[in-house]
């Protein structure tokens, strides 16, 4: 891992979202390198001239005799120089600083060695817990999405090209090189099927037991969200309201998007309808068979869109943005928190989950978004997703991954 996870998060799971403007570039004067620049002159040096005298502090009655130099120039001048400066051939150095005692310095290095044994004694005891509970992670590659088939059995995705499993209560690495492009999401038909996508246009295809990717995508534009409706029907989008579906075994560009805005995440319901977001606040809404603009309240950028119904359905975006999609039309929801939202996943219409920026994590319940007290992690967390109202999972930076279960978030 070389990029802090909150920065990487910002620039490639989510480029809308970047506070920091790039400043206006710095203009410098062109350097002609045909033109001569013009010479330095430097008054003559006389050596007839004394140089000023360069006074050092030195203790009362203490001369020095003058130097053999001195002595040889003053005889051929006829000059009596016992009175002048000292020379200053000889420069007194201070004395070496005496060493502290031995028993001094193990004093001092003895709190030091004690913090390091008792660190590493806490490291190799969290090891140990996770490896026991099956939590543990077994990467530091920020990780952006992750699919979860049964609760036995899912796959995350990040930086990277990185591939992780969950099976027998343990995530491991699934290492096969196929590319190191990172990977933004994924989305599970099947235990024996499921798609990841990702930079510059990334497809992968799980089928037979192994990932393999596609020799041609439809485009080069970063795809930030897959969604399957059904094993033979899907959807990708992503940069410059880049929208891709699948159908009749392959993937195609949408000619005509309703938006140049990149959109960073889709979602379809059991009946076939579907809604994407994005930059500035974008939501498309895909109904008899096309995908149109719908009103938004908010010009801040979405990140993730999550529907219980066709009729009910959030939003979550920047500065802790949250909308609610009921009695057809979006509306701004009271949010907890000023952090990004990143993800949100909804168990029912009575109880759902939303993660973002600094470990932030949300808890909708009994009508209203609250913050969660326990702060498990600073890292930014980057997809959350729920396999029961008691059994869910977050994914994030420097390869975090919690686990939601008996009513409590642990990592």
């Amino acid at each position: 891992m070389t990029d802090d996870p909150q920065d990487w998060l910002l620039r490639e799971r989510l480029p809308l979202a970047d506070p920091h403007p790039t400043p206006p570039s710095v203009l410098y004067p062109q350097f002609d390198t045909d033109t001569t620049p013009p010479a330095v002159e430097y008054p003559p040096f006389d050596m007839e001239t004394t140089l000023p005298s360069v006074l050092y502090p030195l203790p009362p009655d203490v001369s020095f005799p003058p130097n053999r130099l001195q002595q040889s120039d003053a005889a051929e001048r006829g000059v009596d120089i016992s009175a002048t400066r000292p020379s200053l051939d000889f420069l007194a150095l201070p004395s070496p600083r005496p060493k502290r005692p031995f028993t001094r310095r193990l004093f001092i290095a003895a709190p030091a060695v004690v913090l390091i044994l008792a660190l590493l004694a806490v490291g190799i005891a969290r090891y140990l817990t996770a490896k026991k509970t099956g939590n543990w992670s077994p990467t530091t590659n920020h990780l952006a999405g992750i699919a979860m088939i049964s609760a036995d059995e899912g796959w995350a995705v990040g930086q990277y090209g990185t591939i992780l499993r969950y099976s027998g209560g343990r995530w491991s690495v699934v290492s096969q090189g196929l590319t190191s492009n990172h990977l933004s999401s994924v989305a599970m038909v099947s235990p024996d099927e499921g798609w990841a996508v990702g930079q510059y246009g990334t497809i992968l295809h799980y089928t037979g037991g192994q990932w393999t990717m596609l020799s041609q995508s439809p485009t080069t534009n970063f795809l930030d969200s897959v969604v399957m409706d059904s094993p033979t029907d899907g959807w990708a989008v992503g940069q410059f309201g880049t929208i891709l579906h699948h159908s009749n075994g392959q993937w195609t560009a949408l000619r005509h998007s309703p938006t140049d805005k990149e959109l960073v995440s889709v979602a379809m319901d059991a009946h076939g309808d579907g809604w994407a977001v994005g930059g500035g606040g974008t939501i498309l809404h895909y109904i008899n068979g096309k995908w149109a603009m719908s009103a938004s309240p908010t010009s801040n950028p979405l990140y993730s869109v999550a529907m219980v119904s066709p009729g009910d359905g959030w939003a979550v975006g920047l500065n802790g943005t949250i909308l609610h999609y009921s009695g057809g039309q979006w509306v701004k929801a009271h949010s907890p928190t000023g952090n990004f939202l990143v993800s949100v996943a909804m168990d029912s219409a009575t109880d759902g989950w939303a993660v973002g920026l600094n470990g932030t994590i949300l808890h909708y319940t009994g009508g209203q978004w609250t913050m969660l007290a326990q702060h498990l992690t600073s890292n930014p967390l980057a997809c959350v997703v729920m396999v029961s109202a008691s059994d869910g999972w977050a994914v994030g930076g420097d390869g975090i991954i919690l686990h939601y279960a008996n009513g409590t978030w642990s990592d």
